[in-house]
């Protein structure tokens, strides 16, 4: 049956995405490209994701804890940046079989490059790092363009963004809406509303995890266990789970925060002490080992064949690790927090450690020996909210809490050792490309150079007013920032230069 369903990409979507593969091929130019065939034979999917830069990929390996990846085709490859085509991080581009396909594998090479190298479909991007692909020109204005500016109701999830649409959510009335803008113009192109309460428990309340965009689907979850699946075109309601009626779920105490995770067929939720995965196409419960309190972080991707462990999970009270085939702990460490409040999600460093972070301070975890060991410990980090990124051995983070001004730091992820210390920040979040570092915290929008030796500023703007604990994303050239009120700012990234 041929598939008629239209790609979210124009024709000049892909044209304006040229000068930044350019800008990508100039600064980095080798590349994995992975091609496989959609399960439909009518239909051929090209998908792009970029890769950890500690993961390595055996190209003819068939092992699936190995690669975990299907059979691909490597075109061009360079050891720290490696794309390839993966089912649970892009959008279909379907092509009649009777096209000629070595004619139009090329342009689609390209054209694919170009548009996935800048979609950021889920929470904290493509390997949940929070590092874009993307890069920052090195000659910014003083101002930058603020494009436009829409309110989508009290919350703090961040947006995913795919081809010209941006998908996030708020609350209003005690109703919660899932929102589908325009990235040009900020316009609405669909919207779905349906009761929620706002649950503002010493905070202003909302929604908290972010909607998570996967071929031509949106998946998301509310504060109180509402699972959906909408069509990203139409915005049509393809399913509509309440996860805590079905499961008997209890709630933490400021209600669900995690984000849905794409784990092959199925997603994954953290709902209940050992999560909860759901089949993408019907879904039924896969698996649901136990329905205690969870923690507020998401499912963080992390195979180690050696534990099998394919994730990890900051719970209510530990961290853990998934194998996400049956939902099994494989192994698991105490941590406790002020409240239960882990919600930072886990840092992966290398293919053995990671770093976790609380209230209680931070810590390196080694599964170099088979099981969790304690490289070091870190009492003046904490990580309350949003977790920091990790760029070329060092981590880049906001330590402290809601009711005093935080401090930027840079920390050698090696030995937890504090390398600088910046002051004057409050409660925000923070991304990165491999580069340059994008905080957000105050309504204020800063850029800086990920360097170990020094903080080196290159831009500070104010955006917004109000409380800014919302991460901002970078994606296609454009900066989004929220506060929690619900006003989400597109800032365009220019160069004095045009």
């Amino acid at each position: 049956m041929q598939d008629n369903r239209r790609s979210p990409y124009s024709l000049q979507f892909f044209i304006q995405k040229a000068n930044l593969f350019s800008n990508l091929r100039h600064n980095r130019p080798h590349f994995w490209t992975r091609i496989q065939q959609n399960s439909q034979p009518s239909n051929l999917a090209l998908r792009l994701h970029r890769l950890p830069s500690h993961q390595k990929h055996d190209a003819h390996s068939k092992d699936p804890q190995k690669n975990n990846h299907r059979p691909f085709h490597a075109l061009m490859t360079e050891p720290r940046t490696q794309w390839s085509v993966l089912n649970s991080f892009a959008p279909s581009f379907y092509i009649s079989q009777q096209m000629a396909f070595s004619r139009l594998l090329p342009l689609f090479v390209f054209t694919c490059q170009a548009a996935m190298a800048a979609d950021w479909l889920n929470w904290r991007g493509p390997n949940l790092d929070g590092v874009s692909a993307e890069s920052i020109p090195e000659d910014l204005p003083k101002q930058l363009p603020v494009a436009w500016t829409r309110n989508v109701g009290i919350g703090f999830c961040t947006v995913s963004v795919v081809g010209n649409r941006v998908l996030t959510m708020g609350n209003k009335d005690d109703q919660d809406t899932i929102w589908c803008l325009d990235a040009n113009s900020g316009e609405v192109l669909w919207k779905h509303t349906y009761d929620c309460e706002l649950d503002p428990l010493y905070y202003e309340g909302g929604p908290g995890g972010t909607p998570t965009i996967h071929e031509g689907s949106v998946y998301t979850l509310s504060k109180k266990g509402h699972a959906f699946r909408l069509d990203l075109e139409t915005g049509e309601v393809l399913r509509d789970r309440n996860l805590v009626s079905d499961h008997d779920l209890e709630l933490p105490e400021w209600s669900f925060a995690c984000s849905p995770v794409i784990d092959g067929e199925n997603i994954l939720y953290n709902v209940g002490r050992q999560g909860l995965a759901l089949a993408r196409e019907t879904g039924e419960t896969v698996w649901f080992p136990d329905n205690d309190t969870s923690g507020y972080a998401s499912f963080v991707p992390f195979s180690h064949p050696e534990t099998g462990t394919t994730h990890l999970l900051f719970s209510a009270k530990s961290i853990m690790g998934i194998n996400s085939k049956d939902g099994s702990k494989t192994w698991e460490v105490l941590w406790k927090s002020s409240r239960d409040v882990n919600a930072a999600d886990p840092v992966i460093i290398s293919p053995n450690e990671f770093v976790v972070s609380s209230s209680s301070g931070t810590s390196l975890i080694s599964l170099a020996s088979g099981k969790p060991e304690t490289v070091w410990e870190q009492k003046d980090l904490k990580w309350y909210f949003n977790p920091g990124v990790h760029i070329d051995g060092y981590l880049y983070s906001l330590h402290g809490t809601t009711h005093r001004p935080t401090e930027l730091i840079c920390t050698d992820a090696s030995t937890g050792e504090t390398v600088w210390l910046q002051e004057g920040f409050g409660s925000g979040g923070l991304m990165s490309t491999e580069s340059k570092v994008i905080l957000f915290d105050q309504g204020t929008l800063t850029i800086f150079k990920a360097n170990p030796k020094e903080f080196q500023p290159v831009h500070r703007q104010k955006i917004l007013e109000g409380k800014c604990w919302t991460s901002p994303v970078l994606s296609n050239g454009n900066i989004y920032c929220r506060n929690a009120e619900g006003d989400v700012a597109c800032v365009r990234l220019e160069s004095t230069d045009g």
